[in-house]
């Protein structure tokens, strides 16, 4: 293979996103000459066997196979667009490879041509690429062979047969031929200069304006985005706050009164344990009025983090072409030493519009929070009651620790949601009320006990229920067999359901018809099926409860002392 080497200045040159056509000719040096020299004979494509043109992209280095057109003794191909679009910047190399004369196969490459952004210089005249073939070493001369003449004698269809003087007229000369292959590429070359000038004015006018204009745009979108979904938390945090202040404030009111009122009247009578039980109330409405004012917190630091993230973003395996220091690129594919979900940022802009990796740098949080994604893993599993008793109710187990042993100096938390959908595909239940079935979503996380080693801390932040019969229930509250690390839930026969567990460790999932255990730990185990079930609750509804019984129980007090005081009071007068 010969190769010319790469001078840039001296290459063709080519603007992205522009059809440029090209004419190559491959020419035989004689014996005592140098490749390059211009000498020698060029070779017919028809001389050429198992011809193919492949071209190759200046990145990466990968090829594509244009088509192939013949002038004469000339191949004509195109660059098109598309490629220069996909590809970039840079120096595109021509391979062509044959085989000619029964030698072994031929590879000639050379640099076809710069392809430059649009707006910079590039060359209009007609471009021809000559490859030359090295000479082979001459052997004894063998047999004459036949002549062109004695081969169109041997196998032509005319009749009558031309006369030798006839056919070579009938001939286009290498000369006829070239020149027919240069009208095609000054053609075709006149017809993309014409539309490349139409356009450039109308072009240059515009662009400034269309840039800023759509720079404009996205920081406006941006900025809008960030503000409404700042404004969503913010409005959210200050609905809770609210509520909570007005429950805790109406709540604590009515005990105020009943204090002032009753504990006036029986001022001495009041003993420890009342004021204690009014600064526990206080204490817990406190502790979750801090808790909701944190969870807002948090959630509009992070809206406005993603908000704010205003610089440009590039997702591709391939380079962008043109960037701005602090651009950010992440890759979709392997990349030399980096792997696929890397994120690079710019540290410097694009130099004459070529690609160099000493611009970029690896974004440490992003590849950091990358690994964490990688390790954090989402396990899905469909629980089908659809063929069992719609009456009773069976354990759906989720043995989190599957067949691992997760050491008690690791966390082990689980991030649970359960769901049915509206499903023609799946039978009606009896106890469905919709022709296409119900609804169920229940979430909730929970820490995968180990034999009592960590706290379940399980948190229900959602349940729902939808077109399922007054009365009926489809799903219980979610428990854990502490011995096994087993997590459950009791369903309802004739549904389908579908679980997804956010998880480092993969779970078991298993849906028992019976008693359930594992081996070894026969004694603990989840009874299956059952007859009924205590539904879920979320864990704000259960803090809920807990608020009004404990004030229940305080305005109970209140009325006892206040019946005290009553008594006393009486027997004074």
């Amino acid at each position: 293979m010969h190769c010319i080497k790469q001078n840039a200045d001296q290459l063709y040159r080519v603007r992205r996103g522009n059809d440029q056509p090209f004419t190559l000719v491959v020419r035989r040096s004689p014996e005592g000459y140098e490749l390059g020299e211009g000498k020698g004979e060029q070779l017919s494509p028809e001389e050429l066997r198992e011809l193919s043109v492949t071209i190759y992209e200046p990145n990466f280095g990968e090829g594509f196979t244009p088509d192939i057109r013949t002038f004469g003794d000339a191949l004509g191909f195109e660059l098109s667009r598309e490629h220069t679009e996909r590809y970039g910047l840079g120096i595109y190399e021509v391979e062509v490879s044959f085989t000619i004369d029964g030698e072994d196969g031929r590879t000639l490459r050379a640099p076809l041509c710069l392809v430059v952004k649009g707006g910079a210089h590039f060359t209009a005249q007609n471009h021809q690429l000559v490859l030359d073939l090295a000479p082979i070493a001459k052997g004894e001369r063998g047999y004459r062979g036949q002549s062109a003449y004695e081969a169109y004698l041997d196998n032509t269809d005319d009749y009558p047969k031309l006369t030798e003087a006839e056919w070579i007229a009938s001939l286009k000369s290498a000369a006829d031929k070239l020149l027919e292959a240069k009208g095609y590429t000054d053609s075709k070359v006149g017809e993309l200069s014409t539309a490349a000038s139409s356009a450039r004015e109308s072009l240059r006018e515009s662009l400034a304006e269309s840039i800023a204009s759509g720079i404009n745009t996205a920081v406006s979108t941006a900025n809008g985005y960030a503000d409404t979904k700042f404004g969503i938390a913010k409005g959210y945090a200050d609905t809770v706050l609210t509520l909570a202040k007005g429950y805790s404030d109406g709540q604590l009111g009515i005990a105020r009164g009943h204090s002032d009122t009753n504990l006036g009247l029986a001022k001495g009578y009041a003993d420890n344990g009342d004021a204690a039980t009014l600064k526990g109330a206080k204490n817990y409405t406190d502790l979750h009025v801090k808790k909701a004012r944190e969870e807002a917190h948090q959630e509009s630091e992070l809206v406005r983090e993603l908000a704010y993230g205003k610089s440009r973003r590039f997702l591709a395996a391939l380079p962008p072409a043109e960037y701005k220091e602090g651009d950010e690129w992440v890759l979709t594919a392997d990349w030399t030493t980096h792997k696929h979900g890397t994120a690079l940022i710019a540290v410097k802009d694009s130099r004459a519009g070529i690609y160099s990796p000493e611009d970029w740098a690896e974004l440490y949080k992003y590849s950091q929070m990358i690994e964490e994604v990688k390790r954090w893993n989402v396990h899905t599993h469909t629980f089908d009651l659809t063929q069992l008793d719609a009456t009773k109710y069976y354990a759906a187990v989720i043995h989190m620790t599957g067949t691992k042993s997760i050491p008690h100096k690791q966390p082990a938390h689980f991030d649970i949601a359960l769901y049915a959908g509206l499903d023609p595909s799946v039978p009606k239940p009896p106890y469905a009320t919709h022709p296409q079935g119900f609804n169920l979503d229940l979430r909730w996380s929970v820490n995968a006990s180990g034999y009592g080693g960590r706290s379940e801390d399980r948190m229900v932040s959602g349940y729902s229920k939808v077109w399922v019969a007054q009365g009926e229930e489809v799903v219980s509250a979610p428990k854990q067999l502490i011995a096994l690390s087993a997590e459950f839930v009791y369903l309802r026969g004739g549904g389908r359901y579908l679980v997804e567990v956010k998880s480092d460790v993969a779970p078991a999932f298993a849906l028992a018809t019976e008693r359930w255990t594992i081996k070894g730990y026969e004694t603990h185990g989840i009874p299956s099926p059952v007859d009924s079930v205590t539904p879920p609750k979320t864990s704000l509804v259960e803090a809920e409860e807990r608020a009004n019984n404990k004030v229940s129980a305080l305005e109970a007090r209140l009325a006892a002392i206040a019946e005290e005081v009553r008594v006393l009071k009486a027997k004074q007068s």
